[in-house]
């Protein structure tokens, strides 16, 4: 069980790399007690090295977590949506939004940034064999767009994550998130989409994990952070003083374009299939189409998948579109 409490240090507000510091040290205990068998991860998780590597990104947990509470004007939220993507923290409060105490907000706050850490932690638990680096220059609106455009999508499941692990991570957001809330009295009891909400907010944390390192990302997932980089940029919430109220429009991304769909959903079906990434990055629209009917000709792509990828028309498609085409080529998708 994630523990909210123990928010503060010293009177002050935690951030985002506090929290990581102190789930980290709440989820792995004594290396002592620690098995034998996952020796390799808990001191790479526990090396001091991961709390500086958080420390990096504390502003863009403050201002994803500023802007979940209080989303654009006519916005339900951040990030690329489905008509049924679970709303904001913001939106969920409804009327008591406005009637927050100074100290219920900022617990409001407090209890993102933990769901966040939550995700970042498991994130940095699938690295743990050292084969990743981190980036040199923290490229902050390249890891709000990443972050951003995916974690109301498909998040971390695009990388081919265990289910297993994906429930444990969700488990653990929605815990961070409905505690914070419950112990400071921002909500009174729990929702099936505080909870949902709460697992989605450490899809986030996972994604901003991912953007931080050379991991090469998927097609589909450098895609939706072109979207969210092209109609919610970073510098524009990170720069948003909280009294402030936002410019309509920033943040409801289901009509925006997205460009690259179709060649990413191609990649990636073909990336599944087997062929090599760097490849198929020299290869021509043509040249994919003709892969795929290769690979449903070998029985490596189901012929209803290949069908629907060899008949799409390169160019631009709205967001929308470009969800609905994820869940007919991943039918999972649509269900998670």
């Amino acid at each position: 069980m994630v523990r909210a409490r123990a928010r503060t240090v010293n009177g002050l507000q935690m951030q985002f790399s506090e929290h990581v510091a102190r789930l980290t040290a709440q989820l792995y205990g004594d290396e002592a007690d620690y098995p034998a068998a996952h020796i390799v991860e808990f001191r790479y998780a526990t090396d001091g090295a991961r709390i500086d590597e958080a420390s990096r990104v504390d502003g863009v947990a403050e201002a994803f977590a500023d802007a979940e509470l209080r989303p654009p004007i006519g916005s339900k939220g951040l990030g690329v949506r489905r008509r049924s993507s679970v709303k904001a923290l913001g939106i969920q409060l409804g009327r008591k939004h406005d009637h927050l105490t100074g100290d219920q907000t900022e617990a409001a706050l407090d209890a993102v940034r933990a769901a966040l850490a939550c995700g970042y932690i498991v994130m940095t638990a699938l690295q743990r064999d050292g084969s990743l680096s981190m980036r040199s220059d923290l490229d902050a609106e390249r890891v709000w767009a990443v972050a951003v455009g995916n974690f109301r999508a498909d998040g971390v499941r695009t990388f081919g994550v265990n289910q297993n692990v994906i429930d444990h991570l969700d488990r653990h957001g929605a815990e961070a998130l409905v505690g914070g809330l419950l112990v400071d009295g921002v909500v009174e009891k729990p929702t099936a989409r505080l909870v949902e909400l709460g697992g989605k907010y450490a899809q986030a944390g996972a994604m901003v994990r991912a953007a931080q390192t050379d991991m090469s990302l998927p097609p589909a997932v450098e895609t939706l952070a072109r979207a969210a980089a092209d109609q919610g940029p970073y510098s524009a919430y990170a720069t948003a003083p909280r009294s402030a109220p936002r410019s309509p429009g920033t943040a409801d991304h289901g009509s925006g374009l997205v460009t690259g769909a179709v060649e990413a959903m191609l990649m990636d079906c073909l990336m599944g299939a087997g062929f090599d990434p760097h490849e198929l990055m020299a290869l021509s629209h043509e040249q994919h189409v003709e892969l795929v009917r290769q690979a449903v000709a070998d029985g490596r792509v189901p012929a209803e998948v290949g069908d629907t990828l060899i008949n799409l028309k390169p160019g631009p498609m709205t967001t929308d579109e470009f969800l609905a085409l994820v869940d007919r080529v991943n039918p999972a998708s649509a269900d998670a």
